[in-house]
């Protein structure tokens, strides 16, 4: 935990003096660093501190693209309708959809339903 904090504390930091009107353009710039390879580009930068962990908790400055996590889950459901007919379906939910007001992006929680209507 305290590896991770290492690298979260000067980002949160970062989001305090943007919300401040003090941002850091240099630092904002390293959002991102992007290097293909094969089985999958590898991510640095400061977005990666939100999704370091491995499956086993293992802390990693780096990351593999395929092993960023979605920002929503699914479930499997069973539909039944008014008529008793029953659909296979999943629910949705999560960061799913956005806000856009002015400048400002904002993520929604959402959820959804895909029915799967053939008989």
């Amino acid at each position: 935990m305290n590896k991770w904090l290492g690298y979260l504390l000067p980002v949160l930091d970062n989001f305090i003096q943007s919300s401040r009107g003090k941002p850091d353009k240099e630092w904002c710039n390293k959002i991102v660093d992007y290097r293909s390879r094969s089985g999958g580009g590898i991510l640095t930068g400061w977005l990666s501190v939100f999704c370091v962990f491995d499956n086993d908790e293992t802390i990693w400055p780096k990351i593999c693209e395929t092993d960023i996590p979605y920002g929503y889950t699914s479930t499997p459901i069973l539909l039944t309708d008014f008529d008793g007919t029953k659909y296979n379906s999943t629910l949705y939910f999560g960061h799913l959809t956005q806000k856009i007001e002015g400048s400002k992006l904002s993520p929604l929680f959402d959820w959804l339903i895909v029915a799967d209507l053939s008989l």
